[in-house]
């Protein structure tokens, strides 16, 4: 969808969280380097998609500098992009939480060292 500015926006179809995640058995292993699926898997078509339409937003954006757009309309770009990745990183962190972190403490394997890797990534994700 583009705005009144010719430049690509997220579509407000896709910033919904997700609702329910189920993980595979190799997303429950301790080392996340070994994952064959993760917890993500069947919504890759969907992120995908949604990174597709920021890379769009960007190159919108490149465009809008060097048409020596108003810096206001530009920041207003940026801010868009910025909140279409939270959403992206919001979906994936469910969808750990809900398949990964949730699988690891049924099943008692690893659940705190996985709880303690939410809380790290939770902290990083929340910065500035």
């Amino acid at each position: 969808m583009e705005n009144h500015l010719g430049v690509q926006t997220v579509d407000e179809e896709f910033s919904s969280p997700l609702r329910e995640v189920s993980a595979t058995k190799d997303s429950r292993e301790a080392d996340p380097s070994s994952h064959t699926h993760h917890s993500y898997a069947h919504m890759k078509d969907d992120l995908q998609k949604r990174l597709r339409r920021i890379e769009g937003q960007v190159r919108g954006i490149q465009k809008m500098v060097e048409n020596d757009r108003y810096c206001v309309d530009i920041l207003v770009q940026i801010a868009a992009i910025q909140s279409a990745m939270k959403q992206v990183g919001l979906v994936i962190l469910e969808s750990h939480t809900r398949g990964c972190v949730r699988d690891a403490i049924a099943s008692d394997t690893g659940g705190d060292a996985k709880i303690d890797e939410l809380m790290d990534v939770i902290r990083q994700f929340t910065k500035g």
